[in-house]
């Protein structure tokens, strides 16, 4: 494994032309029957309180998702949020506060879309207990907790 990775590293300073490049840590995507069965329960929600299914989405990525703080300069500001707020419709930010006179602070709330299994697991866990709340039907127990181990 060290051989390729020495590989790949002298690649990569080979190349003639300026690159940037990220390392994170990969995480299994989830099944796509856990993301619908969540859209569903959205726009279940959505109907009984009068919303939309992006609201109620973004309201469960407000309470329980991933999130960071940034700050930006007054001329940044703007121009950041729009820019991630392009990424769909759970990237989104809120001003947090202004640290110094010339920073502003916005959180910014990562979309479900690059959630891994637990964090998935952890909104989902939320909008079913939102849908409880308003007498929606839900999937039991067991059958959630099926839902989650296809997910592994």
């Amino acid at each position: 494994m060290i051989g390729k990775k020495n590989e790949l590293i002298k690649y990569l300073l080979e190349q003639q032309e300026e690159k940037k490049f990220e390392v994170k840590p990969y995480f299994e995507k989830r099944k796509l029957n856990a993301n619908a069965y969540f859209w569903v329960l959205c726009d279940k929600i959505a109907k009984v309180i009068n919303s939309t299914k992006n609201e109620v989405y973004k309201k469960a990525i407000s309470e329980v998702g991933i999130w960071e703080d940034k700050d930006y300069t007054k001329d940044q500001y703007k121009q950041q949020v729009e820019i991630w707020q392009r990424m769909g419709i759970g990237w989104f930010c809120q001003y947090h506060y202004k640290r110094e006179e010339e920073l502003v602070s916005i959180r910014k709330y990562y979309g479900s879309s690059v959630y891994d299994t637990k964090s998935m697991s952890i909104l989902i866990d939320y909008i079913v207990q939102e849908a409880k709340e308003l007498d929606i039907e839900t999937l039991t127990p067991k059958e959630l907790a099926i839902l989650k181990e296809e997910w592994d």
